[in-house]
């Protein structure tokens, strides 16, 4: 992946994790959950920006290997991402402050970040 590309989707998903967060720290406040709605949106979007890197880093290292290790490596990162969302997931349904539900629309932000990123460089 481009590094240009690849930190102006990092930065875009950051900035949108930090208005998104400010937005449900508002609406916590006003129904009373305080800072909850906030924290699960947060640590759901850095949990999809991790898995991004991991992505990045996954495709950055297939180049560099050996053509009978690009398959195993392929699904070895494909499998720790997996079992990243799921234990995230897993934690927010076991804790009583996080919200499960806000937390998986926060595995949405690149997903946003990049639906912008394209939209705003589709000419380039």
């Amino acid at each position: 992946m481009n590094h240009y590309a690849f930190s102006k989707l990092i930065n875009l998903s950051l900035l949108i994790t930090l208005v998104i967060s400010i937005i449900y720290l508002v609406i916590g406040l006003i129904i009373g959950e305080s800072y909850d709605l906030a924290i699960s949106y947060f640590i759901g979007a850095l949990t999809n920006i991790l898995g991004l890197t991991l992505i990045k880093n996954d495709v950055n290292k297939k180049f560099d290997r050996v053509k009978n290790q690009k398959h195993a490596f392929g699904f070895t990162g494909f499998l720790l991402r997996f079992v990243i969302y799921g234990v995230v997931l897993y934690i927010s349904t076991q804790k009583q402050t996080l919200n499960p539900y806000i937390l998986v629309t926060g595995f949405f932000t690149v997903r946003i970040a990049i639906f912008i990123f394209s939209f705003k460089y589709r000419n380039d």
